[in-house]
């Protein structure tokens, strides 16, 4: 949508609006009834304020790079947080997450290009930042009492939650504008929406399932499959340096997950 002309704060007021609609139809239908006992106010709004930071700056990342760029250095955030367990948790570092550090910073070094301009530079940034603020959603989704929360409850009100902290940064940025929406556009939010909705259900349940090292094992699949579309449907550039760098920062990825997998099964 942003690729198409719409706005990116309004993109994503839109992303956190209306999938709520979404939400609470899926509670009627699977019988679930909303209960506010035991809720972790504090934990649920961090997390949510993480979620909408990402997003902002994802979708603020489409005006100035190409989605696959984008979306490769967005899935860093399992190799960020390896690196922030060896350096705030005093993790060992083990050969598999250096490998998979040097890999994905040099994968990052082949994107980059000095001759785009500073524009391109400001797409960089905010996309190595939206990776950051999502490697901390899914850390405090993990490891606090949210991960115990039911799926739908969870996800109507993280939504509710990360409109305000999205409305406090659209009035900083100078606001949004909705004139660039057209019929298209319109369809494409709800059908935008629609998948949200399911996708953050799922997400939620996978991290409980499995954990977020499991997930990012095959969260590598979404660059992937955004990558293909950005070229096939948007007419993205595609040139060598962003083709290796994105299989190098994937490669980084799956090394980092899987290592880190085979750890917490030693330690069961």
């Amino acid at each position: 949508m942003v690729n198409l002309g719409a706005d990116s704060n309004a993109v994503t007021l839109l992303q956190y609006v209306l999938p709520i609609f979404t939400f609470v139809l899926l509670m009627k239908v699977n019988g679930v009834t909303l209960s506010l006992k035991e809720v972790p106010w504090v934990a649920l709004f961090i997390n949510s304020a993480f979620s909408a930071l990402a997003m902002l700056m994802l979708n603020a990342s489409y005006n100035y790079l190409p989605v696959s760029t984008t979306i490769c250095i967005h899935y860093l955030y399992p190799i960020l947080a390896a690196l922030v367990g060896v350096l705030y948790f005093r993790e060992k570092m083990s050969k598999a997450v250096a490998s998979a550090l040097i890999i994905a910073f040099a994968g990052i070094a082949l994107f980059i290009d000095p001759s785009e301009g500073a524009g391109t530079g400001v797409g960089y940034i905010l996309a190595f930042f939206s990776a950051v603020m999502w490697m901390l959603y899914v850390v405090t989704l993990e490891h606090t009492r949210l991960n115990g929360m039911e799926s739908h409850i969870y996800n109507l009100i993280s939504g509710i939650l990360s409109i305000p902290v999205i409305l406090v940064v659209i009035f900083m940025s100078g606001g949004f504008n909705f004139s660039g929406f057209n019929v298209w556009i319109w369809f494409l939010g709800i059908l935008m929406a629609t998948a949200d909705a399911l996708g953050m259900i799922l997400l939620k349940r996978s991290i409980t399932l499995i954990g977020s090292t499991m997930f990012s094992v095959f969260g590598p699949m979404e660059p992937i499959v955004s990558s293909v579309l950005g070229f096939v449907i948007l007419k993205d550039p595609v040139n060598f340096r962003s083709v290796m760098g994105c299989i190098m920062v994937l490669l980084a990825v799956v090394i980092a997950a899987v290592a880190d997998y085979r750890k917490e099964k030693a330690e069961t």
